[in-house]
């Protein structure tokens, strides 16, 4: 059980960190500027870099690697950081990631003056944000 519980956490992070980096090549398909290709550029690299330590955070959380998911390893002496705070770590930061892509699009939104109605520009705001849910 707890080597599917290891090899479920790094195919969590690689498919949050794939649905992050979607989410904001979409931005930029829809959102097309310069500038909106700079923004999304930061962000994805930010998304990479947090992918990269996690994955190396989970792999590495104990030494020797195997004793993450065998709790009787061996007469070797073993040392873990302490998963708790790895996935406190991990929540935290995917928060605020999150926080920053959505305030992205509702920034982007809020900027659009093709439309007159602020009712209209209010429910496509409602429905990007539907993604917090």
């Amino acid at each position: 059980m707890y080597q599917f519980l290891f090899v479920d956490q790094i195919i969590f992070i690689l498919i949050i960190t794939m649905i992050k980096i979607s989410i904001l090549n979409f931005y930029r398909r829809i959102f097309a500027s310069r500038r909106i290709t700079r923004v999304t550029s930061a962000i994805i690299a930010l998304c990479l870099i947090w992918g990269i330590i996690c994955l190396f955070l989970v792999i590495f959380q104990c030494k020797p690697i195997a004793a993450a998911w065998d709790l009787t390893y061996g007469e070797v002496p073993t040392s873990c950081i302490d998963s708790n705070q790895i996935h406190f770590g991990f929540e935290i930061s995917n928060f605020l990631i999150d926080v920053v892509i959505l305030s992205l699009s509702v920034n982007l939104i809020r900027r659009f003056q093709i439309w007159t109605s602020a009712s209209l520009r209010a429910g496509i705001i409602a429905v990007f944000l539907l993604g917090t849910l």
